[in-house]
């Protein structure tokens, strides 16, 4: 089973991917999406935060890269 992760995609032009620290979320960017007007900005909810489904046991570190 794969975990499912969520994230916010807002504007068209070059990638841009926000990815917030330990205990936070997408939300923490919420100022960030206006950079949408250049960039399609992606703030995720990493596993186990915010929407994102809790991973699997054993989760490591190369699973989340």
């Amino acid at each position: 089973m794969t975990t499912r992760l969520y994230c916010e995609r807002a504007g068209s032009g070059p990638a841009l991917l926000l990815l917030h620290g330990i205990g936070s979320n997408r939300r923490a960017f919420r100022h960030q999406m206006a950079l949408s007007d250049a960039f399609t900005v992606l703030a995720w909810d990493a596993p186990g935060y915010g929407r994102s489904e809790d991973p699997e046991a054993p989760f490591l570190l190369a699973d989340l890269a």
